[in-house]
């Protein structure tokens, strides 16, 4: 079995963040408001996966819209 990678605070310039990965790599960035958080999400010309975590089911909702 392959390791898993975890990077934490990866730069969005970083290749990691603006392509896909094949790999079991998880990248992890913190932000300060919700507004920052969606433009990392969406600071990306592909479909690629991103998760929300939260026990807040109105912040949920917010980052699904």
């Amino acid at each position: 079995m392959s390791p898993i990678g975890i990077l934490l605070d990866v730069s969005s310039d970083a290749r990691l963040w603006r392509e896909e990965i094949f790999g079991p790599i998880a990248l992890i960035r913190g932000f300060d408001t919700t507004e920052q958080a969606l433009g990392l999400a969406n600071d990306s010309p592909f479909g690629l996966q991103g998760s929300v975590f939260t026990r807040d089911l109105a912040a949920m909702l917010r980052f699904a819209d």
